[in-house]
């Protein structure tokens, strides 16, 4: 049975959170809600044997950046890619996270991700995936 857990930068953790309050945090409360708490939040998602996670860090002129990973051996932690020519400039998320610039991708794509996410355990084939060995050297992703 598929359960998902929401760690929201406000606090409680929610469990199998609706897909309109989640889309309500995304698009419509963006600006308001991101700006509370901590910043960042963490979807874990659970089914079987099976776990996964997507770390969320907001700036609030760029958008989010993901980190996706799970537990299966053979497979690399993923990062959001929105622009790689810009991989080399640093930003600060809400959390005082320092993460490359193109790394945050739009509030639209970011739900799409974040829906597929909550709803399959998976990242989205909306966007493109990034390997963190795969970032150049001035570049920042924790």
């Amino acid at each position: 049975m598929k359960r998902t857990e929401f760690y929201p930068p406000t606090g409680k953790m929610i469990t199998n959170i609706n897909l309109d309050l989640m889309y309500s945090y995304v698009i419509e409360n963006f600006q308001e809600y991101w700006s509370k708490g901590t910043g960042s939040a963490e979807i874990h998602y659970f089914e079987n044997e099976f776990s996964a996670t997507l770390s969320i860090s907001v700036n609030l002129d760029y958008g989010f950046y993901l980190n996706y990973s799970n537990n299966r051996e053979n497979e690399e932690e993923k990062l959001s890619l929105f622009d790689f020519y810009k991989l080399d400039q640093i930003v600060e998320g809400v959390d005082d996270l320092e993460v490359s610039l193109g790394l945050f991708i739009p509030q639209t794509l970011a739900w799409e991700v974040i829906k597929t996410f909550l709803e399959e355990g998976q990242p989205s084939p909306q966007i493109q995936w990034i390997d963190p060995d795969d970032l150049p050297e001035d570049s920042s992703f924790y």
